[in-house]
């Protein structure tokens, strides 16, 4: 069952389901850095603040709005 990457818990594999972008602004970053469809991320630090998410090899701040736009589901093995 997909969830917001803002509620995603720590060191966790996840899987992209979907993106819930709030106009082209907002879609072109997240592509830019990774952040598409089927797109393996994990949540490195959830401290106050932005969201440090790690794709593709290289880590990310992520404010806590466009995290709650992303959908994610834990990567099965």
């Amino acid at each position: 069952m997909p969830f917001p990457l803002s509620e995603a818990p720590e060191n966790v594999p996840l899987r992209i389901v979907e993106i819930r972008a709030r106009g082209r602004g907002q879609a072109r970053r997240l592509l830019e850095i990774g952040l598409t469809p089927s797109a393996v991320v994990r949540v490195v630090s959830k401290a106050p603040g932005p969201i440090i998410v790690e794709v593709r090899g290289a880590r990310f701040a992520l404010g806590r709005g466009h995290a709650r736009r992303i959908l994610v589901d834990v990567v099965r093995e």
